[in-house]
């Protein structure tokens, strides 16, 4: 809830305000967005200035760690009672953060997501000082190019594997 001072600024130890950041990463879907931010959880695990929040999802995934798995109903329910700080549909599957990402930004945190890019609007309307990563792989760049022959496609081994690409304010 918020109080007297600014939303989204907390005291640092030096009594100046530091003010939270939303880390976005964003990509088509299979391109590692959700390996970059465990690898980025597991190289920061120590510095506290950084919030990796668990993904509550409606249905299990086997290699994402921080996704919760819920019922359906569950979610509802939760949705319901405007537990998430943000929720967003993906195919069948929900998905949302609770507020405690919301809170991490409140208190000064680096808060890091990953989320695929039709949900990215609606997280720059949640957080004003948002960065967008955005995460392709080599297809991306270079789909319309590859020839075909027959049912396969042939890559150029020269390509670059993959690239970063980052935009934000």
């Amino acid at each position: 809830m918020p109080n007297e001072r600014d939303v989204g600024t907390a005291v640092a130890d030096g009594g100046c305000h530091v003010e939270g950041l939303l880390v976005v990463v964003t990509g088509a879907d299979a391109r590692g967005k959700d390996l970059i931010v465990a690898a980025a959880r597991r190289r920061f695990a120590k510095d506290a200035r950084f919030e990796f929040p668990a993904r509550i999802a409606t249905r299990a995934c086997d290699f994402d760690d921080q996704l919760v798995p819920v019922p359906c109903r569950v979610f509802r329910s939760i949705e319901g009672k405007r537990g998430f700080a943000i929720s967003w549909q993906r195919g069948a599957q929900r998905h949302g953060f609770t507020d405690g990402a919301l809170l991490a930004l409140d208190a000064g945190r680096i808060v890091v997501v990953a989320v695929p890019e039709d949900a990215v609007p609606a997280f720059c309307q949640m957080w004003q000082r948002t960065v967008v990563v955005r995460v392709a792989s080599h297809l991306d760049g270079v789909r319309h190019r590859i020839p075909r022959t027959g049912s396969c496609a042939t890559l150029n081994p020269a390509d670059p594997v993959g690239r970063i690409e980052h935009s934000g304010n």
